[in-house]
């Protein structure tokens, strides 16, 4: 599967590309169709492709919603689309669009509950810009996982992952790129 991972500064300080740069790093092994990162205010997001559907092979990710407010990170696989498209009222012709974009539009119809909706093996980061929120949820269908940690103490932020490895130690806390003291653990 492909994986995911990101963080958010609480404080509000402006996200540090090169904090999600080396978590993405880290994960190269899990995405060779492609990677991507996003930095907006105090969030960023990244993701490692493996296009594992024919709908994914269009994927570019983190995928940008139309109303470019909303991003999303996606790891996994949605099932049932053809259910899922009819209950969002997704239009035959676009039917074949990438799961992140329907997550998009489950968001949009459902709001942060979305993921009780949805059916398959994957997990998600999405982040909100009109309401300023990041949301993570795993799917039912096993096989997704997501993991949290609060970041040290200085930077008051958390960080997200589907494959811990993004992270640089197994400590109790994530490394920030902020403080003298964690800027040598990422460069370790």
């Amino acid at each position: 599967m492909s994986a995911l991972c990101g963080f958010l500064n609480l404080d509000s300080a402006p996200a540090d590309p090169a904090l999600v740069a080396a978590q993405l790093a880290r994960l190269k092994h899990r995405g060779p169709d492609g990677s991507g990162t996003f930095t907006a205010g105090p969030v960023a997001l990244g993701h490692a492709l493996l296009s594992i559907t024919p709908e994914s092979v269009a994927e570019t990710s983190p995928w940008r919603g139309a109303d470019g407010q909303r991003v999303i990170a996606f790891d996994g696989r949605l099932d049932h689309r053809e259910d899922l498209c009819a209950a969002l009222g997704v239009p035959a012709a676009e039917r074949g669009v990438p799961d992140p974009e329907l997550v998009l539009r489950a968001h949009e119809k459902w709001g942060t509950d979305c993921a009780a909706k949805l059916e398959g093996e994957f997990v998600f980061a999405l982040w909100d810009g009109r309401r300023r929120n990041l949301s993570s949820r795993c799917g039912t269908g096993g096989g997704g996982s997501c993991y949290a940690q609060p970041m040290c103490f200085a930077s008051g932020g958390f960080t997200i992952t589907s494959a811990p490895r993004a992270w640089s130690s197994p400590v109790k806390f994530v490394a920030c790129s902020r403080c003298p003291a964690c800027r040598a653990r990422w460069t370790s």
